[in-house]
Formats: structure tokens, C-alpha cells, sequence
């Protein structure tokens, strides 16, 4: 990939495909009216979409996301599959996610064309995520169901550890801005911030401009 490695990234939350197809539709929706950057470049320009449908049929994930894919490409959103080189593949999309205990990132690569990341939550994680274009760390905030929380002095720690770029995910909003930039993180991945937000567009644009995470700067 020849483009930045975006530094925001939204995960929809959805069990059906139809409940996924809906979340990004409605993103894309608050997104047409939003105003280009002062350099000209689309205002999600530097942002990603990451779909984890684990667990759903895979036509009908495919059905619900293929006739999203242009106006994606509109906004300049990346999409990123989870878990399945076959429908990152089919959706053309830019990233393929990798779950902690996947594949290895070499074997990803042999099938897989775009970026390569994988989910991690501690050192060893981290460690294993050496090679890929990112790793995912989380969770830095209190999650319920998930790990205990890392917090910014740990998770600032594991960052400074590793080459391998790292976002940032669990609990996180625009109000963390300055403590993910402080950590030496290169972004974060929300989920409830935008999924919640009256206008998701407007709010992925504001997490943008917090991490300072525009293509062209």
C-alpha cells in the first residue's frame, strides 16, 4: 500500500449483516456533507472502516457491504476485513484484520495483497505483530467482557517496545486525543464513539482532527 496507514479506524457494531449494513450506511449518510480539509482532501481521508462479521454467513456479509463499497471509496474510507482473506478479497477491500491466535502475518501476506494488522493485547502480542503493518492494542479503557484495562502509562509503554505501528482500542473518544498522541500511538479504533454519536460523520471527522490524523499532514 502506497497510502498512509490510516490513523483512525471505526469498528461497527452489529450481529446480522443487515444490522452491519445499516451502521455503515449510516455513517456514510451523516458523511456527504462534511467539508473538505483546507488542503482539498476528502475530510475522512486518513480514517478506515474495519468489519468483523465473525460468525456471520459470508454471502450475506458480502450482500450487505458490496453495494456500500463505492461510496466508501468516495469519502476516501479505507475498509478493513476481519479474520477472512477470501471476503477482504471479494470486497477488494485495502486491510485485512487478523485475530490474535490467526494466521501469521507472512502466511497473510501470501494471500492477501493489501495491509496486513493483527488484534493484541499485551508484550507477546505485540511481539507477534512484528512485521505486519499494524497491531491493534487494546483495551485501553475498562471494556466489559474483555481484558483488564491497560491504561495510557502501560499501553504508552508497549508502544515504545515495539516498531510495529499501534492503535489504540477500548473505550476511547475525541477527549482522549491528547493522551493518544502523548503515548506515541499512531491511532486508535472506536467503536461506541461513533456508533453513539448523533452525527458519526461529523464525529469521525472531529477523531481526525484530534489525533491530527489527516493524509496530508
Amino acid at each position: 500500500m502506497t497510502r498512509p496507514l490510516p490513523r483512525v479506524v471505526y469498528i461497527p457494531r452489529a450481529d446480522t449483516p443487515d444490522a452491519l449494513h445499516r451502521r455503515v450506511r449510516r455513517l456514510l449518510a451523516s458523511s456527504q456533507g462534511l467539508a473538505a480539509s483546507v488542503d482539498g482532501h476528502p475530510a475522512l481521508a486518513g480514517a478506515a472502516v474495519l468489519v468483523r462479521a465473525y460468525g456471520m454467513d459470508a454471502g450475506a456479509v458480502w450482500a450487505a457491504l458490496a453495494p456500500l463499497r463505492g461510496s466508501l471509496r468516495d469519502l476516501a474510507l479505507e475498509l478493513w476485513y476481519a479474520g477472512r482473506a477470501d471476503l477482504a478479497r471479494a470486497l477488494d477491500a485495502e486491510g485485512l484484520h487478523l485475530p490474535e491466535r490467526g494466521m501469521e502475518t507472512a502466511d497473510a501476506r501470501r494471500v492477501f495483497g493489501g495491509r496486513v494488522g493483527r488484534a493484541c493485547h499485551d508484550d507477546a502480542g505485540l511481539a507477534r505483530a512484528a512485521g505486519a503493518d499494524y497491531a491493534m492494542l487494546s483495551p485501553v479503557h475498562a471494556v466489559d467482557g474483555k481484558n483488564p484495562a491497560l491504561g495510557f502509562p502501560r499501553a504508552a509503554a508497549l508502544v515504545a517496545r515495539h516498531d510495529v505501528p499501534v492503535l489504540l482500542l477500548g473505550g476511547l473518544s475525541a477527549a482522549d486525543g491528547e493522551a493518544l498522541v502523548a503515548s506515541g500511538a499512531h491511532g486508535l479504533a472506536v467503536m461506541r464513539a461513533v456508533d453513539d454519536a448523533a452525527d458519526p460523520g461529523a464525529t469521525l471527522a472531529q477523531l481526525l482532527r484530534g489525533t491530527g490524523g489527516h493524509l496530508a499532514q
